[in-house]
Order: C-alpha cells, then structure tokens, then sequence
C-alpha cells in the first residue's frame, strides 16, 4: 500500500469522526470541533505509511492515533504499543487549538515499563512537524529497546 493511499485512508477515517452526533460515545459526549478535527486530519496526512497507525475517537472529545507492531514470526505477538492522543484546548472555541498531547509507548505489553508524558507544544506549530515528532518518537523508542 501506497504511502499516499494510505494517508488518504486514514485522513478520511478521522474526517469521519465529524459525523459523531451528541451522545455518540455515551451520555456526555458532545460530536467534534470542525476545526480541531480538520488539524487532526492534517496531522494523519502527513503519518506517513513505515508503521501502520489507526486513529479513533475517544469519549473525551480527544482523536488517539495508535500503530501496534507485532512479532514477524509470531503475528499473535505484539512487540511494541504506541499511543497518541490529541485534546482539543477549547472545545467551544471555533478553533483548532490543541490543549496537550499525551503519549504512552509499550514494549511487549510491559505496562510497568512503559514510556508515557506530554509532549511540549511549544517545539512544534504545525500538523507536519507533530507528525513527525511522532514517527521519530517511535523509532527512537524502538531503536533503544532493541539495541
């Protein structure tokens, strides 16, 4: 699969959660911010395809990208978990203004070891740059844990 293809694929799946209506996600969920979810989009074009992320809506009107890289002999196996969740600053505001974004990255589902924080919003401005922080978080992470 194409890295545009699947950019594309997965742009549209976040462009999606904008169909999300009042209550989607039980009782006090309210349906996503036009913009905050345009930024969400953006940063989802810009992933890239080297590890395969999936996006979701969350009850906490946040969109978490999450990519799962499993054993190459054993599928059943994952090796390495890693999470991103983006949380909208103001979620009245007609605005794309991200409040924070977590992160928790696992190896071998050793959630005792896991790696987890915030990211510091002020070193990046653009959907391209998080989502390039993202991918070099991940090799990084990956690099460490297997060298």
């Amino acid at each position: 699969m194409s890295a545009k293809k699947y950019n594309a694929e997965l742009q549209k799946k976040v462009l999606d959660f904008l169909t999300l209506s009042e209550g989607w996600g039980g009782e006090n969920t309210l349906p996503f911010n036009f913009d905050f979810v345009n930024l969400c989009a953006e940063i989802a074009v810009h992933l890239g395809s080297k590890y395969p992320w999936e996006a979701y809506p969350t009850a906490h009107n946040s969109v978490q990208f999450e990519a799962s890289l499993y054993n190459k002999t054993d599928k059943n196996v994952r090796e390495f978990y890693f999470e991103f969740e983006i949380y909208s600053e103001d979620y009245f505001k007609e605005s794309a203004e991200i409040e924070k974004i977590s992160y928790l990255f696992v190896k071998e589902q050793e959630y005792q070891n896991a790696l987890a924080g915030d990211l510091d919003l002020s070193l990046y401005s653009t959907s391209k740059e998080i989502a390039g922080c993202f991918n070099t978080m991940v090799k990084d992470y990956i690099y460490e844990q297997t060298h």
